[in-house]
């Protein structure tokens, strides 16, 4: 016994956590987590969209400097059903949540960078589109909308 009496083998009830309040407690986090990361999934896939439409404007301009550079017409081919694309001998498969829509699927840069024109659109699931451009005569290829 120690001098306040109570002996050290004593046990308070109310110390620690029963495992009721930890598996209440353990309920209550995957509840919030349930709520929160699916609300993550959307800024994700804006995200994956946005970096596909650069891409896709990054080997637009390289096929029209291909172009350019080797004097020759060069073309750039969407696949019928927008999962990929490709140009310069190389092909690109898009990631499952995106498309590529283009009129013309098939866009031809000349050997001065001209080309007939096309529109694009980069096409995010149950989302907003993304439209790029090339446009007709000088071929410069441009992302609509300022950026």
């Amino acid at each position: 016994m120690s001098a306040t009496g109570s002996s050290a083998l004593d046990l308070k009830r109310d110390d620690g956590a029963t495992l009721l309040e930890m598996l209440v407690v353990m309920a209550l986090a995957v509840m919030t987590a349930g709520l929160v990361f699916p609300s993550l999934r959307s800024p994700y896939r804006a995200a994956l969209a946005e970096a596909t439409r650069s891409s896709i404007v990054s080997d637009l301009r390289t096929t029209r400097a291909e172009a350019i550079r080797n004097g020759a017409d060069a073309a750039f081919e969407v696949s019928q059903d927008g999962r990929d694309y490709s140009f310069d001998g190389r092909s690109v498969r898009l990631p499952g949540s995106v498309r590529l829509r283009a009129q013309p699927r098939s866009i031809l840069f000349g050997p001065d960078g001209g080309s007939d024109g096309a529109r694009l659109m980069v096409v995010r699931e149950r989302g907003r589109s993304l439209p790029i451009a090339v446009s007709p005569g000088l071929g410069v290829v441009d992302v609509e909308g300022g950026r």
